[in-house]
């Protein structure tokens, strides 16, 4: 009997994922100042995330599959807002009556960190969480009030 990859592809394409990674790394790391002042490449899994800017202030919504409420933890500190949630996957051991073919389901840290764009009412802050997914509204403070101010282009002399 011939044994075949449960992923094909994987085998052929192994030094190019490696240099998929890196790429990935790279373009992070040129994101918009404000939407990430995430952690480097440190080991820590790093959650998908929408942040939008509303009348109020800014929501952000990060799925974190495979997380209970209770080990989410969302602070902030000096205007930057930080997510963390710890994932433990339980996995049983094979034996011999099973053999592991593909592990993909990381037990890990999610660790993302925001530079908030403006001042907040941390008093206000709230997170709710459904379905793996956490949302957390951030609102601007009273003083903070957006003001668009247009700006006169002189000529040089």
């Amino acid at each position: 009997m011939t044994m075949r990859s449960v992923r094909p592809f994987e085998r052929s394409f192994g030094p190019l994922s490696a240099m998929r990674r890196d790429m990935d790394r790279l373009l992070g790391s040129l994101a918009p100042v404000w939407t990430s002042a995430s952690a480097a490449d440190d080991g820590f899994l790093s959650p998908s995330v929408d942040i939008a800017e509303t009348e109020k202030g800014i929501e952000l919504t990060a799925e974190l599959p495979g997380i209970e409420p209770k080990d989410i933890d969302i602070s902030i500190a000096d205007d930057v807002l930080t997510l963390r949630a710890d994932r433990t996957v339980q996995r049983e051991e094979g034996g011999k009556d099973k053999r592991y073919h593909v592990v993909e389901r990381a037990s890990g840290t999610y660790l993302r960190r925001f530079q908030l764009p403006f001042e907040i009412d941390a008093d206000k802050v709230e997170a709710t969480f459904d379905k793996g997914v956490v949302t957390v509204q951030v609102p601007r403070a009273a003083n903070a009030a957006r003001q668009a101010r247009r700006i006169a282009v002189k000529t040089a002399a």
